[in-house]
């Protein structure tokens, strides 16, 4: 078989696994209910594959001493089987998130266990199926593990107690038989007379087993249960980090767009996105990276698709592949915003005549080099020396090509300038057509 092959044999295997045995399969650990309601699910699954090993016992016996009696048994055993696992998975998804429900059907659950392990016991407890009598017994035992599942150790100290009453009755009935041997005797004496019989010895220590084995059980749940509300804890901290991180992300957001109040204006973001894919393709951009500079160029005006998860409450039902886009999509807007902030202060500083400074010059060119960001880059100060600001006043296209020959010229890759300034009539014409929809004073 082929290593793909084997690759998708496993991931179905996993997913069928995790479909039905799966204990954190699409829940919020957070929701005592909804991680109560998947125990359940988890546990009726457990239980209907465990019945279904005492229906085949017994057909195993059907066959091994063919008597109609235990085949009647065999199809009654199933029947059973088989109405009351529906009626407990009726009871589990009725109402998945209703308290009542889901802790009446965790009382059930091991208790509907322990009644058809002890039935499968009493009757292949029998000289003619002795060789199931270990199978059977040690099925019993298997179910306080199952209810160890819940990693609750009120659950299973409560289950311990009724699994061990109900378990030294049919010692004491059926394994040893002690009521047959008491023959009219008075307790006590029964009981002087009993100690020193090997049933006595052999009760006791199956007693002792079970208790071990519960003791064991116990160490084990504790560790879970306590791990899992460690886990908890740590969770609820993260999702409080979370929101506020949200929070001051989102204020973030807010007040640099509202700060960048042309770049928030989506007029002035699809025009640089227009005179950018020009600059794009006489820079001879193949097709997909012209595309990337129009959508790079007006990334910020999405911000509307991130700003309800920034606000929202993180939870384990938010979907994970929304999530991951959102935050690409927050990086890229915060990246813009860079760039538009890379843009106003290259403008301030040609405008105070502060733009030869070296280290300035030198922590500009750190921001956003590539090519993409370039494009951008020097579409956007054109568009920026052209148009009349809070803070400047629109020039002239010759000006604006001195100032760029005289300062811009140090920000940007020298091929890409070059040929900018080739067609720098071209890019005169198509500003024009932009500021005449646009509504530009120039």
């Amino acid at each position: 078989m082929s290593k793909k092959g084997e690759n998708k044999i496993k991931l179905i295997s996993f997913n069928l696994f995790s479909k039905f045995f799966g204990f954190e399969r699409g829940i919020d650990l957070t929701n005592e209910i909804e991680v109560l309601h998947r125990k359940n699910v988890v546990i009726k699954n457990i239980s209907f594959v465990l019945n279904l090993v005492y229906s085949l016992m017994m057909f195993m016996v059907c066959f091994l001493d063919n008597v109609s009696s235990n085949w009647i048994h065999a199809v009654v055993a199933f029947l059973v089987t088989f109405i009351l696992n529906y009626a407990l998975k009726r009871l589990i998804n009725e109402k998945p998130l209703d308290a009542t429900y889901q802790n009446l059907a965790c009382a059930l659950l091991p208790l509907n266990l322990l009644v058809c392990a002890i039935l499968s016991y009493w009757k292949f407890y029998t000289p003619s199926t002795k060789e199931f009598e270990v199978g059977t017994y040690m099925m019993i035992l298997l179910t306080l593990l199952v209810v160890s599942l819940y990693q609750n150790k009120k659950v299973l100290s409560v289950f311990f107690v009724v699994y061990l009453a109900i378990l030294t009755g049919v010692h004491i009935l059926l394994t040893y038989n002690i009521v047959g041997k008491v023959n009219g005797q008075t307790m006590l004496v029964f009981l002087k007379e009993f100690t020193h019989e090997s049933e006595f010895y052999g009760l006791l220590l199956r007693t002792i087993i079970f208790i071990l084995f519960y003791v064991l059980i116990l160490i084990s749940v504790s560790l879970g249960e306590y791990l899992q509300e460690e886990r908890k804890k740590e969770l609820l901290k993260r999702i409080d980090v979370q929101k506020d991180f949200d929070l001051i992300t989102s204020k973030l957001f807010d007040v640099a767009l509202t700060s960048s109040s042309d770049l928030a204006d989506s007029v002035v973001a699809n025009d640089i996105a227009s005179l950018a894919k020009y600059v794009g393709t006489i820079c001879l951009f193949s097709e997909n990276e012209i595309k990337e500079v129009v959508e790079y160029s007006k990334i910020h005006l999405r911000f509307s698709e991130i700003k309800e998860d920034l606000f929202s409450d993180l939870s384990f039902r938010n979907n994970f592949d929304d999530l991951k886009e959102n935050s690409k999509l927050a990086l890229l807007i915060a990246q813009r915003l860079q760039l538009e902030k890379k843009v106003e202060s290259v403008a301030r500083a040609v405008i105070e005549s502060v733009s030869d400074d070296k280290d300035f010059i030198a922590r500009m060119t750190k921001i956003q080099p590539n090519k993409i960001s370039n494009v951008i880059f020097i579409s956007d100060l054109y568009i920026t020396f052209r148009s009349n600001l809070s803070y400047k006043r629109a020039i002239t296209h010759q000006n604006t090509i001195n100032a760029f020959h005289r300062y811009v010229r140090k920000f940007v890759d020298e091929d890409l300038f070059t040929r900018f300034i080739e067609k720098e009539k071209s890019i005169e014409e198509l500003y024009k057509k932009i500021a005449e929809l646009s509504d530009y004073n120039s």
